[in-house]
């Protein structure tokens, strides 16, 4: 799949991953792309020579021929992780607090492998939806924020972690200072361990979740600029209310915030 690993809020795309590969064609043409087009090169630059075609070749959004050998870059995990959460009323102070901590870049952004939030019918998912109430005031009990975001952050030591969440928590209360839209309904959400262990946990099976909600499963993902996913939110769940549908909206991150 072109999209989401478990680290594209750092680096990007899941096809941003993948160096050079050799494909087979349904004629029967094999071909490598990137450098490994060269017989005595390998296949380590993915741009090698002539055009790039790897997204013509590549996605379960449009594959075409079959994968035998491919390149790819790894990140291996490091020891220390957690994951920092703040809620807040609206979908504006979730999309600019996002931003303003996605431009903070080297020792901040790059640290949060996975930046995803949404909205609190997101929540429940899990469950059938005859066996949770859907009114916000159950989840305004439970302490949970009509509006959401998830910093899932990685460090090689304790010291450098701790560094990048106590950043993220400073920025967070700048931005409720300074610059929210309802600086009163932000806040930090305070999770158990096991919540933290869970959203760490990979893979996280998101699509799992939503098959109870009526024995059925539709993901639909639209790409927007980051600066916009806040005005597109409202729109969508508005139409999805319109005609009857939970109005569950997950959004995250690519490349801090850049795509």
């Amino acid at each position: 799949d072109r999209g989401f690993s478990l680290y594209t809020s750092s680096v990007g795309p899941q096809g941003d991953n993948f160096m050079c590969g050799e494909i087979v064609f349904p004629n029967g043409d094999i071909v490598r792309t990137g450098s490994w087009a060269l017989p005595f090169a390998k296949p380590f630059y993915k741009y090698g020579i002539g055009p790039d075609i790897w997204s013509f070749l590549m996605g379960s959004q449009g594959a075409l021929g079959v994968m035998t050998k491919v390149a790819v870059k790894i990140y291996p995990h490091p020891k220390f992780k957690t994951v920092v959460v703040w809620g807040m009323s609206n979908p504006e102070d979730m999309q600019d607090l996002t931003l303003e901590i996605g431009k903070q870049e080297f020792g901040i952004a790059h640290n949060t492998v996975m930046v995803q939030g949404g909205n609190y019918p997101l929540v429940m998912t899990r469950w059938p939806k005859d066996k949770v109430p859907h009114d916000y005031e159950f989840y305004e009990q439970l302490g949970i924020s009509k509006w959401w975001m998830n910093w899932e952050c990685w460090a090689q030591t304790q010291e450098e972690l701790d560094y990048v969440v106590n950043r993220i928590n400073k920025m967070a209360e700048d931005f409720k200072k300074n610059r929210a839209k309802d600086p009163d309904s932000i806040k930090p959400q305070e999770l158990h361990p096991k919540q933290i262990a869970s959203r760490l946990k990979k893979p996280n099976k998101i699509a799992v979740p939503y098959a109870f909600w009526e024995a059925g499963f539709l993901f639909i993902t639209f790409y927007t600029p980051w600066n916009e996913c806040a005005h597109f939110a409202e729109m969508y769940t508005a139409a999805m209310e319109k005609y009857g549908f939970p109005p569950v909206m997950w959004i995250a991150s690519i490349e801090r915030c850049k795509q």
